[in-house]
């Protein structure tokens, strides 16, 4: 048995004995039934109190932000958790926040075409400025021909460079710009200019790969046979 409560010094000793509430035994505990069950309506009015319900709930998340960031919010005072969350919502509106990989392929091609366009004039520049100091351009004649080869035949060719030397090769007696622009044109389906023809004619001279003798060009080895006097 439990020693009975001392009776508290603000009630009487009349009300203090008018009151008797019996200890629960285990009978008591196995009649008792859910405070739901017998005060339904008390029960709905309980759960009913507290916030009322929104649409969308605060939900705690957690992220990482750079220290001056993290300050910066702070040092705009109090209530900034509404602000920045206001400005969070404008940028999702305006679709700032959304990744590359998140975006239909219809929202995400004027950005690319827009950064490709960029990419592209800051090519071309660099292209001019070369060619104004004089470089590049035995290189963008070579990609020109060659470019051209690939749209026509649709694999890949051999650059004007190697196409000439086999030119002047395929011809034992030695071979005149001509016939190397006439082979270059049924081998390889290469319109190759004479000036440019030219240039690298004399860049593989100066190379050592080709030697010119009598307006006929050979490769390095050759040797031409000597008339009998």
């Amino acid at each position: 048995m439990r020693k009975p409560p001392k009776k508290p010094s603000d009630i009487s000793q009349e009300d203090w004995d008018a009151v008797d509430v019996p200890e629960a035994t285990a009978e008591d505990f196995a009649r008792a039934r859910p405070f739901k069950e017998v005060f339904p309506e008390q029960y709905k009015a309980w759960k009913r109190m507290g916030r009322p319900p929104v649409e969308s709930p605060k939900v705690h998340i957690s992220f990482r932000l750079a220290s001056d960031v993290v300050d910066g919010i702070r040092a705009t005072g109090q209530g900034y958790n509404a602000r920045v969350e206001t400005v969070l919502r404008d940028a999702l509106k305006r679709g700032e926040l959304n990744s590359r990989r998140n975006l239909p392929p219809a929202a995400a091609m004027p950005e690319r075409i827009s950064e490709r366009r960029v990419q592209l004039q800051e090519q071309i520049n660099e292209v001019r400025d070369a060619l104004k100091r004089g470089e590049l351009q035995e290189q963008l004649n070579e990609l020109e021909i060659a470019e051209r080869v690939l749209k026509e035949f649709g694999r890949y060719a051999p650059t004007l460079s190697d196409a000439t030397l086999r030119a002047v090769q395929a011809h034992g007696g030695g071979a005149t710009a001509s016939d190397v622009r006439n082979y270059l044109a049924q081998e390889f389906g290469m319109t190759v200019r004479p000036n440019h023809l030219g240039m690298v004619l004399q860049r593989h001279r100066r190379g050592g790969r080709l030697e010119n003798r009598d307006e006929r060009w050979y490769p390095p080895s050759a040797k031409m046979d000597t008339p009998a006097r």
